[in-house]
């Protein structure tokens, strides 16, 4: 993970000036100062927040008209509330489907069948986790 690197703003002891314009050297040197440890604290929450989990099970399943089936997917680190986005290997005609964390490193996938007819399904799903609370 890329990081943000530290600028090396000098040491206030090193800044030569008249004592008139010294304090306003140091308000400028102090608002400097803040200002950068705000930003890399934005930009380290904003890399860890951007940050998914993964998790895949491969699977095979025949569903009947109206017919529902929910196989879990293990993705660690996953936790209740957070957001999940899912995919399938294969596409999914006549099936809805929908994705919740549902306990702790557990994600429960969920089809149902609308299309009236008996559809199969055999590949991989595939769902991805993003480590921020709806809240």
């Amino acid at each position: 993970m890329h990081k943000p690197h530290a600028i090396k703003l000098p040491i206030l002891g090193e800044i030569e000036s008249r004592p008139g314009l010294r304090d306003a050297f140091r308000r400028v040197y102090d608002f400097l100062q803040s200002f950068y440890r705000a930003d890399y604290e934005y930009k380290e929450q904003l890399s860890s927040e951007m940050l998914e989990l993964y998790g895949e099970v491969t699977t095979n399943f025949s569903l009947d008209n109206g017919g529902a089936i929910g196989p879990a997917v293990t993705v660690m680190g996953a936790q209740v509330g957070y957001p999940v986005q899912g995919a399938t290997s294969q596409p999914l005609v006549g099936i809805v489907s929908s994705y919740t964390v549902t306990s702790e490193n557990t994600v429960q996938a969920v089809f149902q069948n609308v299309s009236g007819q008996v559809l199969n399904f055999n590949g991989k799903i595939r769902v991805w986790v993003f480590p921020k609370d709806l809240a």
